[in-house]
């Protein structure tokens, strides 16, 4: 790997965790950054690609939330085994 493709590398990968980390912590800043128009560059196209990502995360996050079996609640289980002397 020469020095132009490690830069490249570099770049990107901070592009992404830009993109990643301001959308989990800055979501509104995300935004507009992503919306920027008429802007067409590698960062922010790979920005963009780190603010996706981590929204695809929340969404199966959600959906995995949402679909997961009910717990069963403690309360229940309280009282159970525990004999009452008469």
């Amino acid at each position: 790997m020469d020095d132009l493709e490690k830069k490249e590398e570099e770049l990107y990968a901070k592009a992404f965790n830009d993109g990643y980390y301001l959308q989990r912590f800055k979501p509104e800043l995300a935004n507009k950054i992503s919306e920027t128009p008429h802007v067409h560059n590698i960062y922010l196209q790979t920005f963009n690609d780190g603010r996706e990502a981590y929204l695809d995360e929340v969404k199966d996050r959600l959906r995995d939330f949402t679909h997961a079996p009910p717990s069963q609640s403690q309360d229940k289980d309280i009282d159970r085994g525990m004999d009452i002397d008469r």
